[in-house]
């Protein structure tokens, strides 16, 4: 049965039996679709690659508050689930850090 994006995300959030962020047996430079290492990675790799490619991360050099901002557009209009702050934190933390703005 397929889970759905909203569902998908929710149970790698929450950490639900059953779900991963990465495959055991994959090598270690594409283990989380070659995202640098970090605080972070795991749950970037986990909540973005569910719904979209993770070259849409990649591309982007966002401040963190518009890492903030579009998170929280996601939360609010496509499904992605609600996050504890701290995670959330995190997240834009990796984020501005590996896909920011110089002097960010």
């Amino acid at each position: 049965m397929a889970r759905s994006c909203a569902g998908l995300l929710l149970a790698l959030a929450v950490g639900l039996p059953g779900t991963t962020l990465a495959q055991d047996t994959a090598p270690a430079a594409q283990e989380f679709g070659g995202l640098p290492p970090g605080e972070g990675r795991e749950e970037v790799y986990g909540l973005c690659s569910a719904c979209h490619s993770l070259m849409i991360v990649k591309q982007q050099r966002l401040s963190k508050a518009a890492w903030q901002d579009t998170l929280k557009w996601m939360t609010e209009t496509q499904g992605m689930p609600q996050l504890p702050p701290e995670t959330l934190e995190r997240i834009t933390n990796y984020l501005a850090e590996h896909y920011g703005t110089d002097g960010d």
